[in-house]
């Protein structure tokens, strides 16, 4: 990719996330977006269909910062993944709260979802097929409600105390 169009999509990126301090995305116009990062509508549709495009974008660049070779072989890969990942929303908090606001929760549980390790501790689960399906979306949406408390209170404990209880609650229900 050019340096024209990075530093293209970096003006973008960051217009978006200045515009959603003062307003929710549904509410931010491709003209205004434009406008705050400075560039023309023709090289944002050049590269995006509408402005949840940019935030869908930001994630995805914020997972794939995420290598799952990073974490530490742990005779529990799980607590060290886990762990991993919530230390990375945390030194990113501001983006993340940012993205916890503006992107429906549904959206974040597929972009973790997409993560190997996570479809592989689920996968693994149980036979019956309704039932894996019924567990795994309950502990989806679970575990964002919990990471989502967790990063939006001033204080908080640490990371690995938090993927502790997720991973808690979570064998709860595989049980």
């Amino acid at each position: 990719m050019g340096s024209k169009i990075l530093y293209s999509q970096t003006l973008l990126h960051q217009a978006i996330l200045l515009l959603l301090q003062k307003k929710p995305i549904e509410k931010i116009t491709v003209q205004e977006l434009c406008k705050t990062a400075g560039v023309n509508r023709t090289t944002f549709y050049n590269h995006y269909e509408r402005p949840e495009d940019i935030l869908r974008e930001i994630v995805q660049q914020f997972l794939s910062s995420f290598s799952e070779n990073d974490v530490a072989p742990d005779p529990e890969p799980a607590m060290n993944f886990t762990t991993h990942l919530l230390e990375l929303m945390e030194m990113n908090l501001y983006l993340s709260r940012q993205l916890l606001h503006a992107l429906p929760g549904t959206y974040l549980s597929e972009c973790t979802l997409a993560l190997p390790t996570i479809q592989a501790q689920l996968s693994s689960s149980t036979s019956d097929s309704a039932e894996s399906s019924a567990i795994t979306s309950f502990a989806t949406a679970g575990s964002v409600r919990l990471i989502t408390e967790w990063l939006m209170q001033d204080t908080r404990c640490s990371a690995r105390e938090e993927a502790e209880l997720i991973l808690k609650l979570c064998r709860k229900l595989y049980a």
